[in-house]
Protein backbone atom coordinates (compact mmCIF):
# COMPACT_ATOMS: atom_id res chain seq x y z
CA UNK A 1 0.00 0.00 0.00
CA UNK A 2 1.22 3.50 -0.61
CA UNK A 3 1.35 6.34 2.01
CA UNK A 4 -1.90 7.80 0.03
CA UNK A 5 -3.77 4.48 0.39
CA UNK A 6 -3.12 4.43 4.14
CA UNK A 7 -4.50 8.07 5.26
CA UNK A 8 -8.16 8.47 5.58
CA UNK A 9 -10.04 10.04 3.00
CA UNK A 10 -10.19 13.26 4.83
CA UNK A 11 -6.45 13.74 4.86
CA UNK A 12 -6.49 13.46 1.12
CA UNK A 13 -8.70 16.90 0.28
CA UNK A 14 -5.78 19.26 -0.07
CA UNK A 15 -6.53 22.17 2.87
CA UNK A 16 -5.28 26.00 1.71
CA UNK A 17 -2.47 26.96 3.83
CA UNK A 18 -3.36 29.84 6.13
CA UNK A 19 -6.51 31.87 6.50
CA UNK A 20 -8.79 31.35 3.75
CA UNK A 21 -9.11 34.94 1.17
CA UNK A 22 -10.63 37.90 2.85
CA UNK A 23 -12.89 38.48 -0.35
CA UNK A 24 -16.41 35.94 -0.74
CA UNK A 25 -17.40 35.59 -4.47
CA UNK A 26 -21.13 36.03 -3.50
CA UNK A 27 -22.54 36.04 -7.14
CA UNK A 28 -21.68 37.16 -10.55
CA UNK A 29 -22.20 40.66 -9.71
CA UNK A 30 -19.39 40.99 -7.82
CA UNK A 31 -17.05 39.81 -4.56
CA UNK A 32 -17.81 40.59 -0.93
CA UNK A 33 -14.78 42.05 0.88
CA UNK A 34 -14.58 40.53 4.13
CA UNK A 35 -11.20 42.14 5.17
CA UNK A 36 -13.03 44.23 7.74
CA UNK A 37 -13.83 41.91 9.45
CA UNK A 38 -12.80 39.15 12.67
CA UNK A 39 -11.57 35.98 11.29
CA UNK A 40 -14.77 34.32 13.61
CA UNK A 41 -17.16 36.79 11.75
CA UNK A 42 -15.69 35.94 7.98
CA UNK A 43 -16.21 32.52 8.73
CA UNK A 44 -20.05 32.89 9.93
CA UNK A 45 -20.58 34.77 6.73
CA UNK A 46 -18.73 32.03 4.72
CA UNK A 47 -21.36 29.67 6.67
CA UNK A 48 -24.37 31.36 6.06
CA UNK A 49 -23.08 31.83 2.78
CA UNK A 50 -22.73 27.86 1.92
CA UNK A 51 -26.19 27.44 3.91
CA UNK A 52 -28.08 29.93 1.66
CA UNK A 53 -26.17 28.40 -1.90
CA UNK A 54 -26.91 24.63 -0.26
CA UNK A 55 -31.29 25.73 0.02
CA UNK A 56 -31.00 27.69 -3.51
CA UNK A 57 -29.80 24.58 -5.07
CA UNK A 58 -32.35 22.52 -3.25
CA UNK A 59 -34.97 24.37 -4.52
CA UNK A 60 -33.74 24.56 -7.86
CA UNK A 61 -34.55 20.77 -8.05
CA UNK A 62 -37.99 20.92 -6.30
CA UNK A 63 -39.18 23.40 -9.13
CA UNK A 64 -37.10 20.84 -11.81
CA UNK A 65 -39.14 17.88 -10.38
CA UNK A 66 -42.59 20.33 -10.31
CA UNK A 67 -42.01 21.56 -14.18
CA UNK A 68 -41.37 17.99 -15.10
CA UNK A 69 -44.39 16.72 -13.50
CA UNK A 70 -46.58 19.41 -15.02
CA UNK A 71 -45.22 18.89 -18.54
CA UNK A 72 -46.25 15.05 -17.51
CA UNK A 73 -49.88 15.64 -16.79
CA UNK A 74 -49.85 18.73 -19.52
CA UNK A 75 -49.08 15.86 -22.26
CA UNK A 76 -51.51 13.61 -20.40
CA UNK A 77 -54.68 15.75 -20.57
CA UNK A 78 -53.75 16.50 -24.16
CA UNK A 79 -53.54 13.53 -25.05
CA UNK A 80 -57.17 12.23 -23.47
CA UNK A 81 -58.48 15.59 -25.26
CA UNK A 82 -57.29 14.87 -28.70
CA UNK A 83 -58.55 11.06 -28.47
CA UNK A 84 -62.04 12.45 -27.26
CA UNK A 85 -62.14 14.59 -29.75
CA UNK A 86 -61.46 12.13 -32.87
CA UNK A 87 -65.04 10.63 -31.41
CA UNK A 88 -67.21 11.42 -34.11
CA UNK A 89 -69.60 14.07 -32.48
CA UNK A 90 -67.59 13.84 -29.14
CA UNK A 91 -67.28 17.28 -27.35
CA UNK A 92 -64.58 17.34 -24.13
CA UNK A 93 -63.35 20.00 -22.28
CA UNK A 94 -60.84 19.00 -19.81
CA UNK A 95 -60.11 21.35 -16.94
CA UNK A 96 -57.12 21.25 -13.67
CA UNK A 97 -56.08 23.69 -11.34
CA UNK A 98 -52.39 22.60 -9.76
CA UNK A 99 -50.27 24.25 -7.08
CA UNK A 100 -46.89 23.31 -6.57
CA UNK A 101 -43.49 25.63 -5.65
CA UNK A 102 -43.89 27.42 -9.37
CA UNK A 103 -46.90 28.80 -8.42
CA UNK A 104 -50.65 28.07 -9.49
CA UNK A 105 -51.47 26.37 -12.78
CA UNK A 106 -55.07 26.56 -14.54
CA UNK A 107 -55.36 24.69 -17.46
CA UNK A 108 -58.03 24.29 -19.85
CA UNK A 109 -57.97 21.66 -22.50
CA UNK A 110 -60.51 20.50 -25.06
CA UNK A 111 -62.73 21.44 -28.45
CA UNK A 112 -65.73 23.09 -26.94
CA UNK A 113 -67.25 26.97 -26.49
CA UNK A 114 -65.79 26.90 -22.67
CA UNK A 115 -62.42 25.88 -23.61
CA UNK A 116 -61.84 28.20 -26.34
CA UNK A 117 -63.12 31.18 -23.92
CA UNK A 118 -60.28 29.60 -21.63
CA UNK A 119 -61.63 30.77 -18.70
CA UNK A 120 -62.48 28.45 -15.70
CA UNK A 121 -65.48 28.78 -13.19
CA UNK A 122 -65.31 29.82 -9.55
CA UNK A 123 -65.60 25.92 -8.54
CA UNK A 124 -63.15 25.01 -10.95
CA UNK A 125 -60.67 27.06 -9.37
CA UNK A 126 -61.96 25.26 -6.16
CA UNK A 127 -63.58 29.08 -5.09
CA UNK A 128 -66.43 28.28 -2.88
CA UNK A 129 -70.02 29.97 -4.31
CA UNK A 130 -71.03 32.61 -2.62
CA UNK A 131 -74.78 33.40 -3.80
CA UNK A 132 -76.50 32.39 -0.99
CA UNK A 133 -74.32 35.09 1.31
CA UNK A 134 -75.45 37.83 -1.13
CA UNK A 135 -79.00 36.62 -0.94
CA UNK A 136 -78.86 36.72 2.87
CA UNK A 137 -77.47 39.99 3.36
CA UNK A 138 -79.84 41.33 0.57
CA UNK A 139 -82.97 39.76 2.80
CA UNK A 140 -80.60 41.59 6.07
CA UNK A 141 -80.66 44.96 4.23
CA UNK A 142 -84.30 44.97 2.89
CA UNK A 143 -85.49 43.93 6.57
CA UNK A 144 -83.11 46.96 8.01
CA UNK A 145 -84.87 49.28 5.57
CA UNK A 146 -88.23 48.04 6.51
CA UNK A 147 -87.35 48.30 10.30
CA UNK A 148 -86.36 52.22 9.72
CA UNK A 149 -89.36 53.04 7.43
CA UNK A 150 -91.89 51.02 9.76
CA UNK A 151 -90.44 53.08 12.84
CA UNK A 152 -90.29 56.40 11.15
CA UNK A 153 -93.96 56.28 10.44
Amino acid sequence: MTEQEDKPKADLVKKPDGPPPAILAISQRGDLDLSELTPEQQKQIRLEHAKGVVAADAKARDVAVDAQVLDKSLETLTHHAREASKEEGMSVTITNVREDKMGRTETIIGNTETASKGKLSRSQTGGRDLTWVWVLLGIVVIAAIVIIAVSRS
